[in-house]
């Protein structure tokens, strides 16, 4: 008898080891702040990054969310960024 409720209690436990770490990873983080930017992509004819062929913006912004862009994209890019 003593051995059957060891047995229990040892499944039990590691029963509820199981569901907590089951419940962890599912229950949802504290809310972070989403960090919003714009980024700017200018596009290069060639290496030297000296005549721009294009550009494209995206905005993350609250109220301001879109993209733009103009021109064409080539492999020549220098990006940028910053905070709303």
């Amino acid at each position: 008898m003593a051995r059957r409720r060891r047995t229990s209690l040892l499944a039990a436990a590691v029963a509820a080891f199981g569901l907590s770490v089951v419940v962890s990873t599912v229950a949802p983080a504290v809310a972070a702040p989403v960090e919003r930017f714009i980024v700017f992509v200018d596009y290069y004819s060639d290496a030297s990054l000296t005549t721009l062929v294009g550009s494209r913006t995206w905005n993350n912004c609250p109220g301001e969310e879109g993209s733009y862009g103009w021109g064409a994209q080539t492999p020549y890019h220098a990006t940028t960024s910053e905070p709303c």
